[in-house]
């Protein structure tokens, strides 16, 4: 008998969801953007009636979950719930405290945990960069590798505590090395970033991976100080040299966030900085068109030429590179970390390997190129 009596409210209770998932769909509500990572269910053929109507049903019912009303109202909605509950529904996202997000790369923020690296390992990687520095050395072309931090190991204290532990990190140990070898051009961003962390700079954003444009400029000084000590005509130029575009007309940076579903529910804090300059001219060295492949960017200022190769975190450099060089020869380190075809055809002022340090152990894969095959500087 009760379970009869229950029927009624377990009907209502339904009958009472589906009209609210319709008024909000009927109102008009924004539908949170929601990324699944799947394809969603297509509609059964009719025809599969008659052949197997369980699986032709099965079809339907995935086809209905997938398309019913408000459906991603209530997943974005439950993606922000389990967010401020600092629970992640994915592997790759990690919510931190005070609602900063984490991504894990599989190693489950192994930055900010003591390294695991041999000697051997040590000892090979200062070796090819000692190849690499004295090949472009032979050519007058300076060479710097440079370490950009991942946010974690910025960000400590926003990790969640079970994930850290004090040690000396992977960026630490190879830059000891390169030091013991009597090398000095590697440059760690950490020290820099953490000065402009301490001095109330946005660095880094709760919903992103990468650093802001704050944080980009920080190593930008970094950078160009270092190409100035070793010679490359440039001068850093102040920060009131760049100024954040206009609201709306750049998409606000927030991968994180995406990969989780709530970014319909933040509010993004994501400084970017731009120059005025005239739109700089690209040509493409491939069948590439993203910003991951090769290409020249001719960018109309005067200056010399810059070789940079490196990962998504130079994107926000290239704006502040522009206005100091007359042409950037760009590429993405997944086309080879180190380019002497590059070299040799557009003869640059100074090379420039950015690499995340997580990724920092694998930048010196062993040198392929014979060691008599000295690329010509600019002269």
């Amino acid at each position: 008998m009760r379970k009869i009596l229950r029927l009624p409210r377990l009907l209502t209770g339904v009958l009472a969801t589906g009209m609210l998932l319709l008024a909000i769909r009927t109102v008009g509500v924004p539908a949170p953007e929601v990324v699944e990572n799947r394809r969603l269910a297509e509609l059964p053929p009719a025809a599969g009636l008659l052949r197997n109507f369980s699986a032709w049903r099965s079809g339907v019912d995935a086809w209905l979950a997938d398309r019913f009303p408000a459906r991603q109202h209530l997943i974005g909605a439950l993606n922000y719930l389990r967010y401020k509950l600092g629970y992640s529904g994915i592997s790759r996202v990690i919510v931190g405290r005070d609602d900063w997000l984490f991504y894990d790369d599989g190693s489950h923020l192994s930055q900010v945990r003591p390294a695991s690296i041999s000697n051997a390992d040590v000892d090979a990687w200062v070796h090819e960069l000692k190849a690499r520095s004295e090949l472009l050395r032979a050519s007058g072309i300076p060479y710097l590798v440079l370490a950009a931090p991942v946010k974690e190991s910025l960000y400590r204290e926003r990790v969640p505590g079970y994930l850290t532990a004090p040690g000396t990190t992977t960026v630490e140990i190879l830059a000891a090395g390169v030091s013991a070898a009597g090398l000095d051009n590697f440059v760690d961003l950490h020290a820099p970033l953490r000065r402009a962390k301490a001095a109330g700079v946005p660095i880094y954003s709760p919903h992103d991976t990468h650093w802001t444009g704050e944080g980009a400029y920080a190593g930008y000084v970094e950078l160009m100080r270092a190409l100035a000590a070793r010679g490359v005509p440039v001068r850093v130029l102040p920060r009131s040299a760049f100024h954040a575009p206009a609201p709306g007309s750049m998409p606000v940076p927030q991968d994180l966030a995406f990969m989780l579903g709530v970014s319909s529910f933040i509010r993004p804090e994501y400084p970017l900085l731009v120059a005025d300059a005239a739109p700089p001219r690209i040509t493409w060295l491939g069948l590439g068109r993203d910003w991951t492949a090769d290409r020249v960017i001719d960018t109309g200022a005067s200056g010399p030429v810059l070789l940079l190769t490196g990962d998504s975190f130079t994107n926000a450099w290239l704006p502040l590179l522009e206005r100091s060089f007359s042409r950037i020869v760009f590429s993405h380190h997944q086309n080879g970390f180190f380019r002497p075809d590059l070299i040799a055809r557009f003869r640059p002022s100074a090379v420039v390997l950015e690499v995340i340090e997580s990724g920092m152990r694998h930048a010196m894969p062993p040198l392929a190129m014979p060691a008599d095959a000295a690329p010509q500087a600019r002269s």
